[in-house]
Protein backbone atom coordinates (compact mmCIF):
# COMPACT_ATOMS: atom_id res chain seq x y z
CA UNK A 1 0.00 0.00 0.00
CA UNK A 2 1.22 3.50 -0.79
CA UNK A 3 1.78 5.74 2.22
CA UNK A 4 2.72 8.75 0.10
CA UNK A 5 0.79 10.75 -2.46
CA UNK A 6 2.81 12.82 -4.93
CA UNK A 7 1.05 15.65 -6.76
CA UNK A 8 2.62 17.44 -9.72
CA UNK A 9 1.28 18.58 -13.08
CA UNK A 10 4.75 18.07 -14.61
CA UNK A 11 4.55 14.38 -15.54
CA UNK A 12 8.33 14.06 -15.93
CA UNK A 13 8.89 15.41 -12.43
CA UNK A 14 6.08 13.25 -11.07
CA UNK A 15 7.70 10.15 -12.55
CA UNK A 16 11.15 11.18 -11.29
CA UNK A 17 9.93 11.59 -7.70
CA UNK A 18 8.10 8.25 -7.92
CA UNK A 19 11.26 6.53 -9.16
CA UNK A 20 13.41 8.08 -6.43
CA UNK A 21 10.97 6.91 -3.77
CA UNK A 22 10.60 3.45 -5.27
CA UNK A 23 14.39 3.02 -5.46
CA UNK A 24 14.31 3.52 -1.69
CA UNK A 25 11.53 0.95 -1.30
CA UNK A 26 8.78 3.53 -0.79
CA UNK A 27 5.64 3.16 -2.89
CA UNK A 28 3.94 6.36 -3.97
CA UNK A 29 0.51 7.07 -5.41
CA UNK A 30 0.97 9.76 -8.08
CA UNK A 31 -1.59 12.22 -9.40
CA UNK A 32 -1.25 15.09 -11.87
CA UNK A 33 -3.64 17.63 -10.34
CA UNK A 34 -4.84 19.06 -7.06
CA UNK A 35 -8.41 18.11 -7.89
CA UNK A 36 -7.43 14.48 -8.41
CA UNK A 37 -5.48 14.52 -5.14
CA UNK A 38 -8.52 15.77 -3.19
CA UNK A 39 -10.70 13.04 -4.70
CA UNK A 40 -8.19 10.36 -3.69
CA UNK A 41 -7.81 11.80 -0.16
CA UNK A 42 -11.55 11.27 0.35
CA UNK A 43 -11.12 7.58 -0.55
CA UNK A 44 -8.09 6.60 1.50
CA UNK A 45 -5.48 7.70 4.01
CA UNK A 46 -1.89 8.75 3.31
CA UNK A 47 0.83 9.51 5.84
CA UNK A 48 2.46 12.08 3.58
CA UNK A 49 1.68 14.22 0.56
CA UNK A 50 4.38 15.83 -1.58
CA UNK A 51 2.90 18.54 -3.77
CA UNK A 52 4.18 21.03 -6.29
CA UNK A 53 3.32 24.68 -5.67
CA UNK A 54 2.53 25.94 -9.16
CA UNK A 55 -0.13 23.82 -10.83
CA UNK A 56 -3.12 24.78 -12.97
CA UNK A 57 -6.44 24.81 -11.13
CA UNK A 58 -5.70 24.18 -7.46
CA UNK A 59 -2.18 25.29 -6.54
CA UNK A 60 -0.11 23.71 -3.76
CA UNK A 61 -1.28 26.16 -1.08
CA UNK A 62 -4.98 25.70 -1.82
CA UNK A 63 -4.52 21.93 -2.09
CA UNK A 64 -2.75 21.87 1.27
CA UNK A 65 -5.47 23.89 3.01
CA UNK A 66 -8.19 21.62 1.63
CA UNK A 67 -6.18 18.46 2.35
CA UNK A 68 -5.72 19.54 6.00
CA UNK A 69 -9.52 19.51 6.37
CA UNK A 70 -9.87 16.03 4.84
CA UNK A 71 -6.75 14.52 6.42
CA UNK A 72 -5.65 16.67 9.38
CA UNK A 73 -2.92 14.25 10.51
CA UNK A 74 -1.27 13.88 7.10
CA UNK A 75 2.09 15.60 6.74
CA UNK A 76 2.49 17.83 3.67
CA UNK A 77 5.70 18.73 1.86
CA UNK A 78 5.73 21.27 -0.96
CA UNK A 79 8.28 21.51 -3.77
CA UNK A 80 8.87 24.82 -5.50
CA UNK A 81 11.40 26.71 -7.53
CA UNK A 82 10.15 29.94 -5.94
CA UNK A 83 11.73 29.67 -2.49
CA UNK A 84 11.37 32.94 -0.59
CA UNK A 85 10.38 34.20 2.86
CA UNK A 86 6.90 34.99 1.51
CA UNK A 87 6.49 31.42 0.22
CA UNK A 88 7.67 30.08 3.59
CA UNK A 89 5.16 32.25 5.44
CA UNK A 90 2.32 31.14 3.16
CA UNK A 91 3.42 27.53 3.58
CA UNK A 92 3.18 27.79 7.36
CA UNK A 93 -0.29 29.30 7.03
CA UNK A 94 -1.35 26.42 4.74
CA UNK A 95 -0.09 23.77 7.16
CA UNK A 96 2.86 22.66 5.05
CA UNK A 97 5.56 20.90 7.08
CA UNK A 98 8.57 21.28 4.77
CA UNK A 99 9.58 22.96 1.54
CA UNK A 100 11.84 21.29 -0.99
CA UNK A 101 13.50 24.02 -3.01
CA UNK A 102 13.84 22.98 -6.67
CA UNK A 103 16.01 21.64 -7.94
CA UNK A 104 16.43 19.40 -4.93
CA UNK A 105 18.87 16.58 -4.38
CA UNK A 106 17.14 13.17 -4.17
CA UNK A 107 18.93 12.37 -0.91
CA UNK A 108 17.51 15.50 0.74
CA UNK A 109 13.98 14.49 -0.25
CA UNK A 110 14.55 10.94 0.98
CA UNK A 111 15.98 12.21 4.27
CA UNK A 112 12.81 14.21 4.93
CA UNK A 113 10.50 11.39 3.79
CA UNK A 114 12.30 8.77 5.91
CA UNK A 115 12.11 11.03 8.95
CA UNK A 116 8.38 11.57 8.50
CA UNK A 117 7.61 7.92 7.83
CA UNK A 118 9.76 6.89 10.79
CA UNK A 119 7.76 9.00 13.25
CA UNK A 120 4.23 8.79 14.48
CA UNK A 121 1.83 10.47 12.09
CA UNK A 122 1.55 13.75 13.95
CA UNK A 123 2.33 17.35 13.23
CA UNK A 124 4.77 17.59 16.17
CA UNK A 125 7.61 17.70 13.63
CA UNK A 126 6.33 20.60 11.49
CA UNK A 127 9.35 22.52 10.31
CA UNK A 128 10.06 25.60 8.23
CA UNK A 129 12.76 28.19 8.09
CA UNK A 130 12.55 31.72 6.73
CA UNK A 131 15.96 31.86 5.08
CA UNK A 132 17.56 30.74 1.85
CA UNK A 133 18.12 26.97 1.64
CA UNK A 134 21.61 25.59 2.04
CA UNK A 135 23.07 24.15 -1.13
CA UNK A 136 25.41 21.27 -1.73
CA UNK A 137 26.70 22.19 -5.16
CA UNK A 138 23.62 20.74 -6.84
CA UNK A 139 21.55 23.69 -5.62
CA UNK A 140 19.65 21.32 -3.36
CA UNK A 141 18.02 22.74 -0.30
CA UNK A 142 15.04 22.51 1.94
CA UNK A 143 13.54 24.51 4.72
CA UNK A 144 13.65 23.35 8.31
CA UNK A 145 12.89 24.98 11.60
CA UNK A 146 10.26 23.99 14.09
CA UNK A 147 7.27 26.28 14.20
CA UNK A 148 7.85 26.90 17.88
CA UNK A 149 11.12 28.59 16.90
CA UNK A 150 13.63 26.05 18.14
CA UNK A 151 15.99 24.72 15.49
CA UNK A 152 16.32 21.00 14.87
CA UNK A 153 18.73 19.11 12.66
CA UNK A 154 17.37 16.09 10.88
Amino acid sequence: MEDIMVVDDDLDNLDLVRQILECDGIKAYCVASGEEALRKLKERTFLLMITDLNMPGINGFELSRKARVIAPHMTIIMSTGDYSPKICRLAVEAGIANILAKPFHPNKMLEIVRTILGTENSNDHLQLELKQPETDGNTAGYAKQELDGSAQNW
